[in-house]
């Protein structure tokens, strides 16, 4: 919580309340965690606190997870709506880089295979190459992927680094390989799945991930 109010005012008992349940297509928490009631927020004051979520279904499609919260406070109320993303869902897959190899091999059809590119750009006081070297270790922040090669969170030689997972509902294998150069920060994303469109999916948040 934050209190962004730009008349300088005190927001007063600042809690979550759950709401009604997700509408149709959409997946609803079995369980919740509300945190505690923040008491009082000063003008420019923050509370970091920890909403718990569990969900009883398991689905291949991104986004059909659906939380429905309410922000209260003295002040009114704010609407919330909490979707996790596929990218979060993902069952991590253990394997080691020849069985990676091998598995990756058997999946470059036109409908197993999608590629998104990117370009880094320089942030504040990072540099490209310094951006650069951190996308290994912010792709498994942003997504519940296994890297190759026993957790490397590294660069391979030829600056690409490889990570796989399986869909939470049927299982299915999905590989992914992050290329990029490291002068330029030109790159791409390249998603392996027989659901092509869980692939897509998941190659456009990998992209929006590495971008920052």
């Amino acid at each position: 919580f934050e209190n962004k109010r730009t008349d300088s005012s005190v927001l007063r008992r600042v809690r979550l309340i759950q709401r009604s349940s997700g509408g149709s297509g959409t997946f609803s928490p079995r369980r919740l965690s509300i945190p505690l009631e923040v008491g009082v927020l000063k003008s420019g004051q923050s509370s970091t606190v920890l909403l718990g979520l569990e969900f009883a279904e398991k689905s291949d499609k991104d986004k059909v997870f659906l939380a429905k919260l309410e922000v209260k406070s003295d002040r009114g109320t704010n609407a919330v709506e909490i979707r996790p993303p596929l990218a979060e869902t993902i069952l991590p897959l253990r394997m080691k880089r020849s069985e990676f190899v091998a598995a990756a091999s058997r999946l470059q059809g036109t409908t197993q295979r999608t590629v998104s590119s990117f370009a880094l750009k320089a942030a504040g006081s990072k540099s490209v190459q310094q951006i650069h070297a951190t996308l290994p270790a912010v792709v498994v922040k942003s997504a519940n992927l296994y890297p190759i090669d026993n957790n490397n969170l590294s660069w391979k030689s030829d600056n690409s680094c490889d990570f796989s997972g399986k869909l939470p509902a049927s299982t299915t294998p999905v590989f992914v390989t992050i290329n990029a150069d490291p002068g330029s920060g030109t790159g791409s994303v390249v998603v392996l799945c027989d659901n092509l469109m869980t692939a897509n999916s998941l190659a456009d948040y990998l992209k929006k991930s590495v971008q920052g």
